[in-house]
């Protein structure tokens, strides 16, 4: 039993812990995130690293929740509350920024909860934000006092802010937008190009065969997009959520005749204004409402404790902040589906915004094809992670890069065969056509460090200190020997792990060459050997696969207890390892030792073989099962 526990959620909380505490031997400090657990260590407050409490079997059930909960909105008792345009808002929300909060709350709660048992405190000291986890978990009976102060860190949902990173010089910069404002500055520049240039897809011509492709970006699948563009047919990108384009150079496709962007806000009218106008009110009371609707209390039900409590806030804000956006995107959608004469919409995942709201409307029937648009490899060990790609919601047509998945769909899946696709991976093109670097004495090694995501439970303290010890030795390595060159390259995915590790390596030397938006073909091809860094065991860097197709030697390691069991591992076209064994050997012999280089590279042609179909001649291969499916409709 403690007197008094503290629990330290942000690096802020500190500040409102009474001196007295930090020698009081009946108090115990808890650090419930890598944040608050740096900030104590630094301030050598001796603590307890929370999550230590949760084991992986409750990790594994906390994601399968998440996974189980995606659908809360089909409940029977809100049925027909929230339809607009015959959708249900509701069901737009992005499924992974759904489960990124679903599983926040989840480990928190857990080790709130665990931390109560054990410690039996009299006493609980923590910000209000933890309010309502304490509620849940803390009985009338147990008589715990709770002092809390008012809470200064700002919780957020995934897409609530928008993070545009990018270098100038030696200097990163990070600008933070929020959600509206980036579509703003987004709709702004795109009106600067498709004006000027006459990128805006001509309604005129609407009644041609189309082709409609959700959410692409434009410059990785520009082969895709000309192969098709070649004929007689309207090729249409429709991009609410991403630019249609990154930068002037990648905009130049569009000046193919019958290549072009969907001008989306200007298909809404005055009279769509106001039947969104009409229905706004009640379907925010709804939303308002649910508040307090016993019925979320039951939906939301993990292991006999209700979570609504504590997400409601969240889950209700983002709604009403969005109402407005997910009513303007039905609209878009029904005279899309409609108006244009669709032969097929291609999408690259199932559970983004923009994908569903398209999947949601079609009542038209048009066909969907989903094209893989990352490098998966899953195993019996890892199946359960699929969701995160959509593989578990496949509805029509899918499109994947080789016999493995394809095997994997059908055994796993259980998808017909011949709504499978085996097509090879467009994006992957130009990867073939590449020239190799020239072997010189000075090497370069391509560091790519993948973020820790929320989504999938697995995300921890211990996690980040061990993958920070990882990196000190990678830089240590590189450090030592002056032949190196070292270039990072980050995924430009919004993760908060993404930040942490752009302030490690500003921290480390201000002069590391870190990448963040260039493209990762560029980056491949100047370099003599690349490092992965896999913090999961389910999932690799689509980095890896790229890294393979341009010859280069690869060093995939985890920080984790476990060596991944991906196919390219068992098959030795990779080394893999965890941060346990000897790296440093292993990146000397990826750089200098011919003999490794070799093994590695010939192992890799026949890798590739069986992973990866008709290799550069993709894009080739997919436009043209998308003109002979569509005919034979």
């Amino acid at each position: 039993m403690t007197e008094n526990i503290v629990l330290i959620y942000s690096k802020d909380d500190i500040e409102n812990i009474s001196p007295d505490f930090f020698n009081n031997k009946q108090t115990k400090f808890f650090a419930l995130n890598i944040e608050s657990h740096k900030i104590l260590s630094q301030k050598n407050i001796q603590h307890e690293i929370s999550d230590r409490m949760i084991t992986k079997s409750e990790r594994v059930e906390i994601f399968d929740y998440s996974v189980r909960i995606r659908d809360w909105f089909k409940n029977k008792n809100l049925e027909n509350k929230f339809n607009f345009e015959n959708i249900n808002v509701l069901s737009i929300l992005d499924d992974n920024e759904f489960q990124s909060v679903i599983v926040k709350i989840l480990l928190n709660l857990i080790i709130i909860k665990k931390i109560i048992q054990n410690e039996l405190p009299k006493r609980v000291f923590a910000t209000s934000y933890l309010r309502e986890f304490l509620n849940c978990v803390i009985q009338n009976e147990n008589n715990v006092e709770l002092d809390l102060w008012k809470n200064t860190a700002k919780e957020q949902a995934f897409w609530d802010n928008i993070v545009i990173k990018q270098k100038i010089g030696m200097i990163p910069l990070s600008i933070k937008l929020s959600r509206g404002r980036y579509k703003k500055i987004k709709k702004i520049i795109e009106n600067i190009f498709c004006n000027s240039f006459g990128y805006w897809f001509n309604f005129n011509n609407r009644k041609k065969e189309s082709f409609l492709f959700l959410e692409f970006d434009t410059n990785t699948y520009s082969e895709l997009l000309l192969k098709l563009a070649d004929n007689d047919v309207n090729i249409i990108c429709c991009n609410i959520r991403t630019p249609g384009f990154r930068n002037f150079s990648s905009s130049r496709i569009f000046k193919k005749k019958n290549l072009k962007i969907l001008d989306y806000e200007n298909m809404i009218t005055q009279d769509d204004l106001k039947k969104i106008q009409k229905n706004e009110k009640g379907i925010r009371n709804e939303i308002s409402n649910l508040i307090h609707d016993q019925n979320m209390y039951e939906i939301f039900k993990y292991d006999s404790i209700s979570i609504w409590p504590i997400i409601r806030k969240k889950i209700v804000n983002m709604y009403e902040q969005r109402l407005v956006e997910y009513m303007k995107m039905a609209i878009i959608a029904k005279k899309t589906i409609e108006k244009i004469n669709l032969s097929a919409i291609i999408k690259l995942n199932d559970i983004g915004e923009t994908e569903k709201v398209f999947m949601n409307y079609n009542d038209k029937k048009i066909p969907l094809v989903l094209l893989q648009h990352g490098y998966t490899d899953y195993n019996d060990n890892s199946s359960m992670f699929d969701s995160t790609n959509g593989y578990s919601r496949i509805r029509d047509k899918i499109a994947v890069w080789g016999e493995t998945q394809k095997r994997y769909l059908i055994e796993k899946r259980n998808v017909l065969p011949e709504k499978i696709f085996v097509s090879g991976s467009p994006k992957h093109d130009k990867f073939f056509h590449r020239e190799m670097k020239v072997d010189t004495k000075k090497k370069t090694i391509l560091l790519a460090p993948r973020a820790i995501t929320e989504m999938t439970a697995e995300d921890n303290i211990d996690l980040h200190i061990r993958y920070e010890k990882l990196l000190e030795r990678i830089l240590s390595f590189t450090a030592k020997n002056p032949n190196i060159e070292l270039i990072v390259k980050l995924h430009p995915i919004q993760l908060e792990h993404n930040n942490e590790l752009i302030e490690y390596f500003k921290k480390w030397n201000p002069a590391i060459n870190v990448k963040i938006n260039s493209p990762v073909i560029d980056e491949i091809e100047k370099s003599d050997a690349i490092i992965s860094i896999t913090s999961e065991e389910w999932d690799l860097s689509s980095i890896v696969l790229e890294s393979q197709i341009m010859n280069k030697p690869i060093l995939n390691i985890s920080p984790t207890d476990k060596r991944s069991e991906f196919q390219c591992v068992k098959e030795n076209s990779i080394i893999s390892m965890t941060d346990k064994d000897d790296i440093e050997e292993a990146m000397h012999k990826i750089l200098f030792d011919n003999e490794t280089k070799n093994k590695l590279k010939d192992n890799t042609k026949e890798y590739l073989k069986r992973y990866l179909a008709n290799p550069g001649d993709a894009s080739s291969k997919f436009a043209d099962y998308l003109r002979k499916s569509t005919q034979s409709e």
